[in-house]
């Protein structure tokens, strides 16, 4: 579970994952604003789509790419798998 932290005073955001399990759903809302990237670093500093790693197909509903999330307390990545439904793609820890 990732959740997003925001400090008013500081205007400080963050992310914290409470748990990351091995097989995980991504909304398409999600998939669209990483997609549709860049996003500015200081709005979405903890997620990033890496598209560097061999077998990635942006073009395929980012199969093969990597989701990866830089939470305050630890990193944890995943390889979209492709679609699960019509609103949510399948990631999972890589091999």
């Amino acid at each position: 579970m990732v959740t997003a932290h925001f400090d008013a005073d500081s205007g400080e955001r963050w992310v914290t994952v409470a748990r990351a399990g091995p097989v995980i759903l991504v909304g398409d809302e999600l998939m669209g604003i990483m997609a549709a990237g860049p996003f500015p670093a200081e709005e979405w500093p903890w997620s990033r789509f890496d598209v560097t790693n061999r077998g990635c197909d942006p073009g395929d509903e980012w199969k093969g790419c990597r989701l990866v999330i830089n939470a305050r307390d630890r990193t944890v990545i995943y390889v979209i798998g492709g679609r699960h439904d019509q609103y949510t793609h399948l990631a999972c820890w890589p091999d």
